[in-house]
């Protein structure tokens, strides 16, 4: 039986959207609320919200971050994100679109913004930061739902917004103290995790693709996170294991494949280790 659940991509589902060739932009600030699901979820577009009310913790890609007001909130296609907790009062302007989209109808942005967008996922703005963004998320949706909207302007306000957001993460890093080496090890071996963790869960593995000794990338990685490279490993393992379990259809057999398990009871008994139940007892959850 296909398991259904509200994601933030379901907003764009029951609207009948196509993300290739439009954005989506939130009516009102309470639209979202609705749309937090309860359980890990894969995220399939670019997703820009911008906190006017209410606060969240969020986990995003095992990141924990607090969302309150004055938070720009960037999620990059094949993030995970996890609500831990969301106030009844949660009011956030959201914006949706896809990578195809953004280089193919805004034309100033190839890649430079994007990368951007994966550096920090929650950055908290000053007031007139969130005055200026608010007013030109304002312009662009009230045209954006207009009575007889020109694809050329709604594109150039859009644009206008997105060299805004990118500005205040420019600012933002600049104001951002120098990585340690043990900290940019640990930024380097997390991006290799986001990237492999389906076929990879060895740690020689990583130590290889990072040109060091499997033990001192461990004592890095335990130094600056007080978890060990094991830990990290699992815990995105579980966290996508939650996803398809929650918003698929899949069989605990096509999740064990996907995310190269020899056997499917080797994936449940991993399941189990780091849960306390089955994949099957999880999904009836």
């Amino acid at each position: 039986m296909e398991v259904k659940q509200h994601t933030i991509d379901s907003i764009v589902q029951d609207r009948g959207l196509d993300l290739q060739q439009t954005i989506y932009i939130s009516k009102h600030t309470k639209e979202i609320e609705n749309y937090f699901a309860k359980h890990p979820h894969v995220i399939n577009a670019f997703v820009i919200g911008l906190c006017i009310g209410g606060h969240a913790k969020i986990k995003v890609d095992l990141v924990e971050h607090t969302i309150q007001r004055g938070s720009l909130i960037s999620l990059v296609p094949n993030a995970i994100v996890y609500p831990i907790t969301v106030s009844e009062d949660i009011e956030i302007h959201s914006l949706m679109f896809s990578f195809d989209f953004i280089t193919t109808s805004v034309s100033l942005f190839k890649t430079t913004l994007l990368e951007t967008l994966r550096q920090q996922y929650v950055i908290d703005l000053d007031d007139t930061q969130l005055e200026l963004l608010g007013d030109l998320y304002q312009a662009t949706s009230k045209y954006h739902y207009s009575a007889y909207p020109i694809a050329e302007v709604q594109t150039h306000l859009f644009s206008a917004l997105l060299l805004e957001i990118q500005g205040v993460y420019v600012h933002a890093n600049k104001n951002t103290k120098a990585e340690s080496r043990y900290e940019h090890l640990t930024k380097l071996f997390f991006a290799l995790l986001y990237k492999h963790f389906k076929a990879e869960r060895a740690l020689q593995f990583y130590a290889d693709q990072l040109c060091v000794t499997p033990q001192h990338l461990s004592t890095v990685i335990r130094t600056v996170t007080k978890h060990t490279l094991s830990y990290w490993i699992s815990e995105m393992v579980i966290l996508y294991s939650k996803s398809l379990l929650k918003t698929t259809s899949l069989t605990s057999k096509e999740i064990a494949a996907e995310l190269n398990f020899a056997e499917p009871t080797l994936f449940s008994r991993f399941f189990k280790k780091n849960t306390g139940m089955t994949p099957n007892e999880y999904r009836k959850e």
